[in-house]
C-alpha cells in the first residue's frame, strides 16, 4: 500500500487504519514535514522521502494500491490558489506513474469543496458543483 499525505490529519487516521488492517504501508514524506500525527506509528510504516513528482522507480515495487491524500491545503488561500492547477497536473502524472509500475488501484480522497454549498449533510448523492479550484 502506497499512501500520500500520511503527515496530515485524514492521512494519519488512514494510515493507522491501513495498519490495523494488517496491511504494509509505505508513506510518501515531504522533506521537512512535521511527522508529530505519526509518531506513534512511524516505526510501524516504511517510509520514503520525496513529493509526489519525484517518486523513485524503486518505490513502486510491489505496490498494488495508492491511497492518495496529500494536497496543499494552506488556510486560507488554498481554495483559490493557482498552485492548485500544478497539483492536479501532478497528481494526474503520480497516478500515470503507478499504473506505468503495476499498480492496480487507486484511491484518491476529496472534500465537502466538490459539492454544491447548501444547508442540508453532504452524501454521494449530492450534486457536484465546485466552486473553487480546490
Amino acid at each position: 500500500m502506497f499512501l500520500t499525505g500520511a503527515t496530515g490529519f485524514v492521512g494519519s487516521h488512514v494510515a493507522r487504519a491501513l495498519l490495523a488492517r494488517g496491511c504494509n504501508v509505505l508513506a510518501l514524506i515531504r522533506a521537512g514535514s512535521d511527522q508529530q500525527r505519526i509518531g506513534d506509528i512511524n516505526g510501524h510504516l516504511s517510509l520514503v522521502t520525496g513529493d509526489c513528482a519525484t517518486v523513485p522507480a524503486s518505490a513502486w515495487q510491489g505496490i498494488d494500491c495508492l491511497v492518495h491524500l496529500a494536497w496543499d491545503v494552506t488556510p486560507p488561500e488554498y481554495q483559490q490558489a493557482d498552485h492548485n492547477l500544478d497539483d492536479l497536473k501532478t497528481t494526474l502524472d503520480l497516478f500515470r506513474m503507478a499504473a506505468h509500475h503495476g499498480c492496480r488501484r487507486i484511491v484518491g480522497l476529496g472534500t465537502c469543496s466538490e459539492y454544491a454549498a447548501g444547508s442540508m449533510p453532504l452524501s454521494e448523492d449530492t450534486s457536484l458543483q465546485p466552486a473553487t479550484l480546490y
